[in-house]
Order: structure tokens, then sequence, then C-alpha cells
């Protein structure tokens, strides 16, 4: 496999990777045979996607000639908390220079790209640059500088450079590699191998002309282990060639910081039941059936494209089955459990060693144990094929190149026939009937590896070449065969941070709010404060309060408006504190009226992301009513605001039924009117959504706001989760990366957690988010909200408190980025 050096609508194109795996000691070493052209500085680059975390693993290590102090140690989670640390010693042992990153490194769905320039002439903090994914790095929690000027007896000819372990031979690597050089006597700059894209991801950019310096190297893994001089080659022209052990030509793959692929997500391995290895690729379960260890995949299901992977079996076990399911263990349902037309998609052995389809409950009908497949059943070494055609909404599963009819009328040739042409017929598995592929539910797939005894299986969705040859038109699971959002996301929605000095500070958007009707959601980092709302809609002068039920306040100090500059005033409610200001975009400015509903509404609806604000006046009739979105998809989040008298915030989410409420204000859990009286027994429709007025509800003759928003696939999503109560919590995989993340209880035994929110740009956009703000109260910022927020979503790792109490169900409201940017590039690790 050769590295790629085009340019594409990604931008420059990585072509390969080495996978090194802990279990296999894999590591590659040399020696250089003379001095390095400077002893006193350096630059080390790489791009690296994690596989285990909370393990000690180096990325390289070598020692001073003439002792066994560290030269240059850099290493993972070598201090723990799977932070970032490098330490270099003077040669009788004392410290040089060490580094121990506050942020924590736990994205194993994505690439990121570390950069590291290294200065003991120096004694300033510039001594040693850091910087991650494009951005200079200034949070340590350890920073040591050199007294004085003093070599670093690094790259030095007396010991062997190590990468991917410590020098003893201890602490291996468990990572995916790429683009991995030292510049031997340069002092390089991180935009020497990566450029920002349009939508401010970090992406790669071609390295080879780059100075090396003499015992500097560049590996670019295209020469697969096994080849010459292996994954060691090295492509700067020095041919400074590592020898590699521990690594087979599987470990060569094309999942790279270009085209980043599917894998198993470690993070939500069934509560430790599985244990992931090679690439998180190998599956390994020893639990029976009754607790068979679930895996799931790191990316959403597509909706659209035809993809194809394989699952190899390398160890059966007893009576095993593959369950191909939607969802997670932090992937629910709409209903809040499973759906009554909910079917797993068993290939198991049955009593007459058949492969069969396991339906339960299809479609509404139980149809167990339905013949299905090849007349032999598994056995170690087989491929079970998987065709994913989100096109047409259709599995289809092979056994070694035959692929299984339902009937065993069709032929392996015939059926392939009519995968390719996207036929539905006996062989072929109608998706929409079990939530996967359905747009009602969250889009996101697994396998359920049962077995009585240890059962593991390898899958590859396309990162290394298919065993078998996939049908037409069906492509590999990776961000390169995904499609991308036709919209920018910065254009529509973002997050600021902004230091007020009490009089008139402002910012830059990134659109014009006098032409889109924008919604500010405005809060005080620093201190007790209410929350502003302030929309174009209603006018940039007034606001209110989710943590009040007061009316709305006219203040045209809190914030003004001039085209893209945005400045917050001198209102006495405001202070000389830091604030964060959330921004969406709607429509054009003003609205338009809809009639779509028995009250007439003015609409404001931003249909590309499915945000709409509007506005009405109810009527003095006690009576059911609708009301117009203009979003032309049913709203899956709903906030309703009386602007005239004192009332609450009424609050629908996508996980509610007709009758539920949650208040915005309150930190109560989920409310039932018997009566239907709030959303008049209806959930809101891809036009309207409903209530009776009157009372303490919709209060007639007054003047209402509502805001409403309709999941985006890959910009915004809205769900649930169940906690459990401990410091390893649920994963929740929407498949963007989260810049808003805000929870709420909604069920007994959670009625006194507020709705709980974090900021990825209150946070560095790293992971161990721990700042948040909550809607429902006027509390300062608060720490030790410990989640992260991933390229792919949210995991939670604390226990009780706001996110994860256990047996607690929580709704979640994310918006973000999505895992492909326009621009098509990856989304990064955080």
């Amino acid at each position: 496999m050769a590295a790629a050096s085009a340019s594409g609508a990604g931008g420059y194109e990585v072509g390969n990777s080495v996978r090194l795996n802990d279990n296999d000691s894999a590591y590659m070493s040399w020696t250089p045979s003379g001095a390095p052209d400077s002893a006193r500085i350096f630059t080390f680059s790489i791009w690296f996607k994690r596989c285990n975390l909370a393990t000690a693993q180096y990325f390289t290590s070598q020692d001073w000639t003439a002792s066994g102090n560290n030269s240059f140690n850099l290493a993972m989670s070598w201090l723990g908390a799977d932070a970032l640390n490098f330490t270099l010693e003077t040669n009788a042992g004392a410290a040089l220079i060490q580094r121990t990153l506050t942020q924590s490194f736990r994205d194993p769905t994505s690439w990121g790209h570390l950069h590291i320039v290294i200065n003991t002439g120096l004694t300033t903090d510039a001594c040693a640059v850091v910087t991650y994914n494009g951005v200079v790095v200034t949070a340590f929690d350890t920073k040591t500088n050199p007294g004085s000027a003093q070599d670093h007896g690094f790259l030095n000819s007396g010991k062997p450079l190590n990468l991917g372990r410590f020098q003893s031979g201890t602490n291996y690597a468990d990572m995916y590699w790429s683009q991995l050089y030292i510049q031997d006597g340069v002092a390089g700059a991180a935009t020497d191998a990566g450029e920002f894209d349009d939508e401010g991801e970090w992406r790669p950019i071609d390295v080879t002309g780059l100075t090396f310096g003499t015992n500097g190297f560049l590996l670019d893994f295209a020469v697969a282990p096994g080849t010459g001089n292996g994954a060691g080659t090295d492509v700067s022209g020095n041919g400074n060639n590592f020898t590699d052990s521990g690594l087979s030509a599987a470990d060569q793959v094309t999942d790279t910081p270009t085209n980043n692929f599917c894998t198993w997500n470690s993070l939500d391995g069934n509560e430790g039941k599985n244990v992931f290895s090679d690439g998180n690729l190998t599956n390994t379960s020893s639990t029976s059936a009754a607790n068979g260890g679930r895996a799931f995949f790191n990316f959403e299901a597509p909706t659209s494209g035809k993809y194809y992977f394989e699952i190899t079996i390398d160890t059966l076990g007893v009576n095993p089955a593959f369950t191909l399911l939607p969802g997670g263990s932090g992937k629910y349902y709409k209903a809040g459990g499973w759906p009554s037309s909910y079917a797993y998609i068993n290939l198991k052995e049955s009593s007459g060693g058949l492969p069969s389809l396991n339906n339960v409950n299809y479609a509404g009908a139980d149809r167990s144990q339905v013949s299905y497949g090849n007349s032999t059943g598994f056995a170690a070494s087989d491929v079970l094929g998987v065709a994913w055609d989100a096109d047409n909404g259709l599995l289809f599963f092979s056994k070694n190149d035959s692929w299984f009819d339902g009937d065993g009328t069709d032929s392996s040739a015939t059926v392939k026939a009519e995968i390719e042409a996207g036929t539905s017929g006996s062989e072929a598995f109608d998706t929409s009937q079990c939530g996967i592929g359905d747009a009602d539910y969250q889009q996101i797939m697994g396998i359920w590896c049962m077995s009585v005894s240890s059962f593991a299986h390898t899958v590859n969705f396309g990162q290394s070449d298919f065993t078998y040859t996939p049908p037409s038109g069906f492509s590999s699971l990776s961000t390169a065969n995904m499609t991308a959002l036709d919209f920018d996301v910065n254009e529509h929605h973002q997050v600021e941070l902004v230091n007020h000095d009490g009089s008139s500070t402002s910012f830059t958007l990134n659109w014009d709010a006098d032409t889109y009707d924008t919604l500010f959601i405005i809060k005080n980092r620093d201190n007790i404060e209410k929350w502003f709302w302030v929309d174009g809609l209603r006018g940039y002068n007034k606001y209110i309060s989710s943590d009040e039920t007061t009316a709305g306040t006219t203040d045209a100090n809190v914030i003004s408006v001039s085209g893209t500059t945005i400045t917050l005033g001198s209102s006495s409610a405001l202070s000389s504190d830091n604030y964060v200001i959330e921004c969406h975009r709607a429509g054009d400015a003003g609205g338009a009226e809809n009639t779509d509903g028995s009250t007439t509404t003015t609409v404001s609806a931003n249909t590309t992301t499915g945000f709409s604000i509007m506005t009405f006046t109810t009527s003095a009739t006690a009576s059911g009513f609708t009301y117009g979105h203009g979003l032309g998809v049913a709203l899956d989040f709903l906030t309703v605001k009386d602007l005239t008298n004192v009332g609450g915030w009424w609050t629908w989410h996508n996980t509610l039924s007709a009758d539920e409420y949650l208040r915005l204000e309150t930190n109560g859990a989920v409310y039932t009117d018997g009566g239907s009286a709030v959303w008049d027994n209806a959930i809101p429709t891809s036009s309207v959504f409903s209530s009776q007025e009157g009372g303490a509800w919709l209060a007639s003759d007054a003047a209402h706001v509502a805001y409403g928003w309709a999941a985006v696939e890959g910009y915004s999503a809205f769900g649930s989760y169940v906690g459990n109560g401990s410091s390893d919590g649920p994963m929740i995989n929407p498949g963007i990366k989260p810049n808003t993340f805000f929870v709420k209880s909604s069920s007994t035994g959670g009625s006194s957690y507020e709705w709980n929110g974090l900021y990825a740009e209150a946070n560095g956009d790293v992971n161990g988010a721990g700042n948040g703000v909550q809607w429902s109260t006027d509390a300062a910022e608060s720490s030790g909200n410990n989640v992260d927020l991933l390229s792919n979503g949210a995991k939670i790792r604390l226990a009780g408190i706001g996110f994860n109490g256990s047996g607690v169900t929580y709704i979640y409201m994310a918006w973000g980025t999505p895992t492909v940017d326009k621009s098509e590039t990856p989304a990064k690790a955080r």
C-alpha cells in the first residue's frame, strides 16, 4: 500500500499508518551511528489514535550514552490520568525539562496531532513548546525548565532510540501512528506538519520537504512490516531505518488522520465485559450467553450510502451468536424503551448446526429461529460478511463469501446480484422494522457476542484488505466514504467566551445578526447572575431568563448588534466578569407569518439546522390550539415562555410522551399531566406543536415565545441515557463532536438534578470537561463535571451529581461539529 500524496477535497491525503498492539510487545528501534547536529534543539511530531487507555505507554525513549538517565522520554499515562508526560534529564539524572499536561487524552475514535519543540539552550518556558491539534498547550500540572543552558543528550549514538516502548523494554504503546518524524537541530513549527481547514479542523500537510538533520528521520509507514525495512523505513533521505519487532504485515492499515475508519468503541464495552485489542478491532468476551459482551461501533450507522464490513471468528466458543442491534449503553429510544417492532438480528448456531436468523418481535410478530443461510455451522476462521444498504434500509449477510438466502431458492451469486441492485428479497433484512436506519431512532449499531465460553472475533471495516470482494457499490466504513454536511456549522452555531469590561466588550459573529434573527444565550461564568436569552425576532433589547419565571424584560444595554459585531453593554444586570455566549442562527430577520396552526405565529426558521423562533399571542378561549413552527420536520426539543406574565418554561423533549413535560427553570423530574392540558395530548408534528390555553399554562391574551429544535444528523442530537452511578459512565454517541452538551434527569430519583451543561469552548476543547453551567440556576460556573467531550460524543466519567445517578434516566441536547466536516476533514480527537 503506497502512501498517497494527492490533494483531494479534504486536502493532502495520508495513505498509511502502523498499528501497535501492546499485547504483541510491538516497537521499533534504531541506534544512531554518529553525533546529532545539535545537542540542544530538536522537534518531535506525530499523528496518533489511541486504543487502550489508562495504561502507561511510551511514544519514544532513549537514555544518555553513559548512564541510565533519560535523554528524552515521551509517554502517555506515565503519571496516570491519561495525561501526556515527557522528561529530559541531565547526564547525572537531575531534572532538566519536564512537562505533564493538565488535559487528558481519552478519545479512541479519532486522530490527534502532537508537536513538541525542545531547546535546552533556553531557561524560559520556550524551552519546550507543545502544540496539540494546531493549538499551543499552556496548561501543565508539572513544568520544569533548565536552570542554565545545557545539552539534552538525545539522539546520541550510544543507546538505542526506541519508538513504542520504554528504554528497558516495558510500557508498550497501544495506538495507531502516522506521519512520525524527528528534526535534529531544527526548531520546527506545528504549521510545518498541519493546517486548519475551512471549518477549523486541523489536518496533515506534506512533510517530505522538511529539513530533518543528520539524526532526524521521517516514518510514513508506507512499507509493510516484513517487507524491506518494514514500518521503520525512513523516507527523509537519511536512511535512518528502524528495526521493527512484534509487528506483522496486518499492522499496516489505511486508517489515517485524513481517512478515519470505524472500530469498536472501547469506551462503550458493556462495562468491562469485553477486552479490545489489535487497534480496537479484536473483541474477546469471556462472559456467558446470559451476560454476553455487547460491543458498539464508534461511528453512527450512516443513513445514506452502502457499506460492507467483515467479522472473522478467532475463537468460536460454544453456541455463539452474533446479534446485530441498534443502540448502545448511552443510546436509547424516543419512547424511553424498546419499540414494539424492535428486532434483534441473530446469526447463531441452531440445534441442527444451521446459522439462523433470529428475529425477536420483528414487525410485531415473533419469528424466532427462522432458517437463514448455509448448511454448516460457524467455525474458527470463518468470515461473516455484512452488507449495509442504508439507501434502501436493508441488511445482508454472508459466510465465507456465500451470501445467505432466506428461503433456499436462490444461489449465492443471485443473492449478491440482488444486493448490488438494491433489491429486497427473502435474503434481505428490512432494518426499518428494528430501529436500525429508522429516522425515528438514533443511528448506532453494534454486535452482541454471546457464547457460553470465551468468544473472540476481529472486525474489518476496510482499514485492511477485505478477505472477500464486497458487492459492487459497497464501500468501507470510513470518513472518506461518508457524506459531509452541505453547510458550515460555524455559520449557524457559535460559542464565544467574553471577558466583559462592564461597559462594552465586543466579539465577531460568524454571520450578520441584522440579516438573520439570532438567539443569544448568555451566562456569567464567574459569579451568581441570571441567564439572558435574547433573540432578534422579539428584539435584541429584550431578554428572558431560563432560571426565572419572570415576564420579559426590556433592556437595550444587555447586548447590541451591528451586523457581525456583537457587544455586551453597560446594563446594571451585567458585571465586569467572564461570560459565555451561545449563538444560534434562526431565519431571515423579522420572520414571517405562519398559519399552519389554529393560532397564527410569527416564525423565524432556519430549516438548514432545524432551529425555529416562534412568537404568538394566545386567545381568550381556553381550548386546544396548534402553532406553526416552519421547520417542515418534527421538533425534538421545545421550550415555551410567557412574555407577559409570570410563568414557567414549559419544555418538551423527544423522549417524552404527549402528556409529559419538563420545566427549564426548575430541577424537577418529568411532570405528567393526566388531563393533557399542556400539549393537548399531541406531540409536535412536522408543522405544528399543540397546547391548551388558560390557567397556569399558556395564559390567555398573552405574548409568548417558543424555541424549537429538530435534530440534524451531524450537527445536533437529542436523546437519552440511563446512568450507572459509576466513574465508568455511559458513552453517548450521537456522531458529533459536541460544542454544547446539556443534560437533565427526567425520571424518579433525579428530581434534584439541574439542567447541567458543558461548553467545549469553556473547557479548552479537551477531554475531562469540568467547567459547567446550569440553565435552571443563576449559579456561577462550577468545576468537577468530569465528562469527556469527544470526537463522536460524550463519555460520562463521574458518579452521581447531575450526570450519572444510578438508574436515573437523563435526556441530552447536543450541538456540535460532524464526524466529517464540509471540507471532508475528519473530526479530531479531543
